[in-house]
């Protein structure tokens, strides 16, 4: 794919071009799999560009966690060892329950029934064969939970932690029935959650973490090496 550097400025560019590598990384896409070097020089000639452009692109990839820049060592395709993939998903789980704990009695039901427009616009995208927005939905009922507590700086850190490690879609489970139970496990929370009791909405909120860690490393286990093991 080519991009003509006639009607575009560098910016512009670099933003397209970004977003089109993530896309071929999120896609999984041959030479895009966790792990893989990228070779800029090949790149730039691939998409017909210079390499300023392609480079700022690979830096803002490199900002999202999508990529590694190595002095002297090349540009990768990031790759989570399992112990990553267990530290991440605490952390998301251990901020959602603070959520929970911050946000009182229950949640309020405006937020209950967003949580349950996402779990429906997941399965409308899982029959439609849209995996973007099924990924944008999944997302969206997680940070309901954090949008509930009304806490702006729980917030702010848990939208860091969401933004800086975008890899974490790339293991998001693609099979079918993996991605039907989650979203089922979504509306077990959010009926359990309705009943505003914290110890039980806890314990089920950490059981979905759980199976979600299952999921991720089922999937994620094609791209470890005997190392990460």
């Amino acid at each position: 794919m080519a991009f003509s550097t006639s009607l575009v400025d560098v910016e512009t560019l670099r933003s397209r071009i970004a977003t089109l590598i993530r896309q071929y990384i999120i896609d999984l896409k041959a030479g895009y799999e966790p792990g893989s070097r990228l070779n800029p020089r090949e790149m730039a000639r691939q998409f017909g560009v210079s390499e300023t452009p392609l480079k700022l692109a690979l830096q803002e990839l490199a900002s999202l966690g999508l990529v590694e820049v190595l002095p002297r060592r090349g540009t990768y395709v990031c790759r989570l060892s399992q112990r990553d993939v267990d530290e991440l998903l605490a952390v998301r789980a251990g901020l959602e329950v603070m959520a929970l704990r911050l946000t009182g009695e229950r949640i309020p039901d405006a937020i209950l029934d967003q949580m349950l427009e996402a779990v429906c616009a997941c399965e409308s995208a899982l029959r439609d064969g849209d995996s973007d927005e099924y990924r944008r939905q999944d997302a969206r009922f997680h940070h309901c939970i954090v949008e509930a507590s009304g806490n702006r700086r729980l917030k702010q850190v848990y939208e860091s932690l969401t933004h800086s490690v975008q890899i974490l879609n790339v293991y998001n489970p693609r099979d079918a029935s993996h991605q039907l139970a989650s979203q089922q496990e979504h509306r077990a929370l959010v009926a359990v959650f309705r009943e505003g009791d914290l110890a039980r909405s806890e314990a089920a909120l950490l059981k979905h973490w759980e199976g979600s860690k299952r999921r991720l490393s089922e999937a994620f286990a094609p791209y470890l090496s005997a190392d990460d093991r």
